[in-house]
């Protein structure tokens, strides 16, 4: 079977030194089924909504301070936003600002467990998905609290991938999950297919997975229109342009959309939770993420409840091994550094990473060599380098000529800076001021 990549990008394994210090010094992946975290006494949930790329909306409540819930029951929702179930039976708490990742303080529910759960409340279902009209099954999903496909033309995707790949070589969440469930998964990918009016999927999983690769390949033998795909583990292929561009040799820039073309890619772990919403009648009230890390002291897959603080997950892994260093969820190379471990998880985290101190390096940027490995490692062949010194000199409109706003912030250039320039930070930065400037701008002129 032909294996698939692209250009750039860098193989993690190798343990080539970069932004961390010797990383991997020891194979801190999980290697363990995903465990299930017991119910937590308090969960955290937030009344305001975002995927990570669109502005917050405003979900209205739909419960009161002192109200007893059951496992499952609606607390608020929105008209074109996704509505939000409690993963606990017990009793709403309050009503309080909470700091969350992204820096911001965001109006959340506080609900605290009275004991066992003795009942959870589900969505209801009338037919089999596969004699289900495309409004119905869209609306299944979406107020199943997963995703909002109501605005997409039936027939207007043709493929469907299925992205496997885990978020970078020290998580291995999405890797278990296809292991564990991967019948459960290609009916959800039929489930998709079904709802897009799609003609064929294509599940794509990285070439050093062995055993789930013999695992598909005995399930899809009878399978007609799906058909498994395999990738080099390279960082950073699961992006989805990358993806695109590995299996079709399609290019398409910041501003276009895949689905204009008849391509839609969907994360592995969203097509599990559809299958468990539109067979099980199951709302989104868990998340399935990896826990790694050297600071760590058990490593492992987690099925956990939304809105269970960070220090509760910690603490189910066997806390810190080591003195805490940092704290990083969605990936080490291009993950984002959490100041606290009292922030509830969401259903964007993927992975959460310990480092110890011992491992977090402080260092200072050098000048740039002009070594050229930053253009090495960029998988869009832009020029790391000389973006940042038009950034560092305040020329954003040059920067963004030279193709600022095509890159994803994947983190490679910087992961290999023999300088140790932090490029990422240099260009996430790039991208927002001339924005915050103008909106400033527009502000003091009103």
């Amino acid at each position: 079977m032909q294996v698939r990549t692209f250009a750039g990008g860098i193989y993690l394994f190798r343990n080539k030194p970069g932004i961390l210090r010797d990383l991997p010094k020891t194979d801190s992946r999980p290697s363990s089924s995903i465990k299930t975290m017991p119910y937590p006494q308090r969960v955290v949930l937030p009344l305001h909504y975002t995927n990570g790329s669109s502005p917050m909306a405003e979900r209205n409540l739909l419960v009161k301070v002192g109200d007893y819930l059951e496992r499952g029951t609606k607390i608020a929702e929105g008209e074109n936003t996704l509505p939000l179930y409690t993963p606990i039976s017990g009793e709403v708490k309050a009503l309080v600002p909470w700091l969350y990742p992204s820096g911001e303080e965001i109006l959340s529910v506080i609900i605290e467990s009275q004991g066992k759960i003795q009942f959870e409340k589900k969505i209801s279902l009338n037919s089999h998905w596969s004699e289900m009209t495309f409004q119905e099954l869209s609306e299944i999903i979406f107020q199943a609290g997963i995703a909002d496909f109501r605005k997409i033309r039936r027939h207007q995707i043709e493929t469907l991938l299925v992205n496997g790949i885990d978020e970078d070589y020290w998580d291995s969440s999405n890797s278990q999950l296809l292991g564990e469930k991967a019948k459960e998964i290609i009916e959800g990918t039929k489930i998709l297919l079904h709802l897009f009016g799609a003609w064929r999927a294509r599940l794509i999983i990285q070439d050093n997975k062995k055993e789930n690769i013999i695992k598909l390949k005995n399930l899809l033998r009878d399978e007609m229109n799906i058909a498994m795909v395999l990738v080099r583990p390279k960082y950073p292929q699961r992006e989805k342009r990358l993806l695109i561009k590995s299996v079709f040799g399609k290019e398409f820039s910041v501003e276009e959309l895949p689905e204009n073309y008849g391509i839609s890619v969907q994360d592995i772990k969203l097509i599990f939770y559809i299958y468990e919403a539109v067979r099980n009648g199951k709302p989104l009230m868990e998340n399935i993420i990896g826990v790694n890390g050297s600071g760590v002291t058990n490593s492992q897959n987690i099925k956990v409840s939304l809105g269970t603080l960070f220090s509760e997950i910690i603490k189910f892994c066997g806390g810190w091994k080591e003195k805490p260093g940092k704290l990083i969820i969605n990936g080490l190379i291009k993950g984002q550094a959490i100041p606290a471990e009292e922030m509830p998880l969401t259903s964007n985290v993927n992975v959460i990473s310990l480092l110890s101190a011992e491992e977090v390096e402080i260092f200072s940027a050098q000048h740039c060599l002009r070594c050229s490995r930053c253009a090495e490692a960029c998988p869009l062949r832009l020029l790391p380098g000389e973006l940042a010194v038009l950034i560092q000199h305040s020329r954003f409109e040059e920067a963004q000529k030279k193709g600022l706003l095509e890159c994803f912030e994947c983190g490679a250039c910087a992961y290999v800076c023999p300088s140790k320039i932090n490029l990422l930070h240099c260009f996430h930065y790039g991208k927002r001021t001339p924005y915050e400037t103008h909106r400033g701008d527009a502000e003091s002129a009103e």
